[in-house]
């Protein structure tokens, strides 16, 4: 089947997480699989439109069958802002929960939280992360 390479924008962590799951040679694969065979919408249309503040953007080789399905499921809602681009970042979430038992966006955060706190131990050290660590808990 003819191939098409698209580049996509996701919420950033959203590679990483997948990659928990999939490895980057059978993404592709895997991605074109899910929406063939098993997505579909959530009718919250509100919550397709949202659009991401903090992204990273890659591209998916898509099966031409996969790209028209998708654009399938944009006429059908026929509303303004449900994109081709809003369903491929809810395939891939949803996608991301199958293969993970949990939400993608519990992933997402607990993935900006460990460069967050990486980033905090280059700059401060290991001492200095601890001490505020240790804040956060017994604050919590």
């Amino acid at each position: 089947s003819q191939r098409k390479r698209v580049s996509f924008y996701f919420p950033k962590g959203t590679a990483e997480a997948l990659y928990r799951y999939v490895s980057r040679a059978d993404r592709n694969t895997v991605v074109n699989q899910f929406i063939l065979q098993e997505y579909q919408p959530s009718a919250n249309t509100e919550a397709l439109k949202i659009r991401p503040r903090d992204t990273e953007t890659f591209i998916i080789e898509m099966q031409q069958e996969a790209f028209d399905r998708l654009d399938q499921f944009v006429e059908e809602f026929g509303v303004k802002g449900v994109t081709r681009t809003a369903l491929m970042r809810e395939a891939v979430a949803q996608l991301i929960e199958k293969l993970s038992n949990t939400t993608s966006n519990e992933i997402m955060v607990e993935n900006r939280l460990d460069a967050a706190i990486r980033d905090y131990r280059e700059t401060f050290g290991h001492l200095q992360l601890r001490e505020k660590l240790s804040e956060y808990i017994t604050k919590g």
